[in-house]
């Protein structure tokens, strides 16, 4: 069976159109940069109201291109987990204590130097 050349391009070309409605929708819908924030603290601490405030309003200046998720209560793991997956690249955001961070980075612990007095 043979094809005449404009059918084939007829053809290709009407497909191509009936799928601009259907990308255009998707791409809208969907957002160009997706970002994770993981913290350790529950869903009411004000930490993540402030962060659900952020997420919101970057994602209204950037007209959704960024979206930001937010991870709160140690969804995503515990805190030394969750810093590995930040060191992978599976988390970008992530709050945590420089006394964990202090496993990676000594001088860290610098916030911890308050509590040398207690052991004592």
């Amino acid at each position: 069976m043979h094809l005449p050349r404009r059918r084939v391009l007829r053809n290709a070309a009407a497909a191509a159109t009936l799928a601009m409605p259907m990308w255009a929708a998707l791409s809208a819908q969907s957002a160009a940069y997706t970002y994770k924030y993981a913290n350790n603290v529950p869903l009411a601490h004000p930490i993540n109201a402030r962060a659900k405030e952020m997420a919101d309003a970057i994602r209204a200046d950037t007209d959704g291109r960024v979206d930001i998720q937010i991870f709160p209560n140690s969804q995503l793991g515990s805190d030394t987990d969750v810093l590995g997956q930040l060191r992978l690249g599976g988390v970008e955001f992530f709050s945590l204590s420089g006394l964990i961070l202090s496993t990676l980075v000594p001088s860290t612990s610098i916030s911890g130097i308050g509590f040398v007095l207690i052991s004592i």
